[in-house]
């Protein structure tokens, strides 16, 4: 009846994506918590709320705490990690490995940019099982094949641009990103690694909540970036 994404920074935001994902393609009510808050609140679930746990690791803490505590109100909890026989793994019992090969860094792109197609894919199925037609699938899946050509045209395309715009922000102080429904999540995403890998002050917004109190910390030394 319901989905419940748990997770932590960039697997949080995949869940961010994944609950656009359900809602858009499965028409099913869909949520997201942070795993360690997930614990300490009266989180209302019915008996048929599916709780995916989403971790590169799975070994994040707070994120296995969440599931046990899933399990202990009788909820249904799988998986998504990236590590064979970690320990979120073998608590949940079931999921899905992602593949995407060891972490280099803690940004880790390739884990979101796994975990959030996998989400859709999940998505996708929820759909069959719900209202989603079998065009309307097979349409999905068509695009879903057509993103490792994408990623790798847009990032040789993009390359000499972004460089140019690293050159020229890099000493800005503060940077803004901002986006609306699915770009929202990757604004956020956009922000925390520019905090991981530059350590400038970075925030990421729903677009329409610029103006309401981020616009009032605009000034020198601050860009703000658009997602569309």
């Amino acid at each position: 009846d319901s989905v419940l994404f748990l997770g932590c920074g960039t697997a949080y935001h995949a869940g961010l994506l994944g609950k656009y994902f359900v809602e858009n393609i499965s028409r099913i009510p869909a949520s997201v918590e942070y795993s360690s808050e997930f614990k300490y609140k009266n989180t209302p679930s019915g008996p048929n709320t599916l709780v995916v746990g989403v971790s590169q690791s799975g070994e994040t803490l707070d994120t296995l705490g969440a599931l046990q505590e899933a399990q202990k109100r009788g909820l249904d909890t799988v998986a998504i990690t990236n590590t064979v026989a970690s320990s979120i793994a073998r608590q949940v019992g079931e999921g899905v490995y992602q593949y995407a090969g060891p972490e280099i860094s803690v940004a880790s792109t390739k884990a979101f940019t796994s975990q959030s197609t996998i989400l859709l894919m999940l998505a996708v199925l929820l759909g069959r099982k719900n209202a989603l037609s079998a065009m309307d699938a097979k349409r999905y899946i068509s695009n879903i094949r057509k993103l490792p050509e994408l990623v790798s045209q847009t990032t040789q395309d993009c390359n000499d641009v972004v460089k140019g715009l690293a050159a020229k922000f890099g000493l800005y102080s503060k940077i803004d990103f901002l986006g609306r429904q699915y770009l929202y999540p990757i604004a956020l995403e956009g922000a925390l690694k520019t905090k991981e890998l530059s350590y400038i002050h970075a925030h990421g917004y729903p677009a329409g909540e610029m103006k309401h109190g981020p616009l009032a910390t605009v000034g020198m030394g601050n860009l703000c970036f658009y997602l569309a």
